[in-house]
């Protein structure tokens, strides 16, 4: 788990990483500062880079959380019926090893490979 917090000292959002098989690793967030830029970066860092996994997974069911995770260009795998209860289907996005060089390039995130690793000048 990870907290995202501001200069001030407020805890404003959080990562929790869960269902690590070796290869993939489940991502749940919370608060409106998930998503930032330099949260983006940790996330890509410690799955990619020091846990070396080849899959990031998204499980959500909020339409806002949705929005975001589509616009930052996470592939939609689709709709895991019932997820949440027997009215609240979950959607699945993911983040794999083809797609994190695009992923890096777009997000500005530099310093990070494809395979994980930070370059030298990062």
């Amino acid at each position: 788990a990870a907290g995202i917090i501001t200069p001030d000292g407020h805890l404003t959002g959080g990562l929790v990483f869960f269902g690590f098989t070796g290869q993939a690793v489940l991502l749940a967030l919370a608060g409106h500062s998930s998503l930032t830029r330099s949260a983006l970066a940790f996330t890509v860092d410690y799955v990619f880079g020091q846990l070396r996994c080849s899959r990031l997974e998204i499980r959500c069911r909020d339409k806002r959380v949705r929005r975001i995770v589509s616009k930052l260009g996470l592939r939609y795998e689709g709709t895991a019926k019932c997820a949440y209860g027997e009215t609240r289907d979950g959607y699945i996005y993911s983040l794999t090893t083809p797609d994190l060089t695009a992923f890096v390039e777009r997000w500005r995130l530099g310093g990070y490979f494809a395979n994980g690793q930070r370059s030298e000048a990062a």
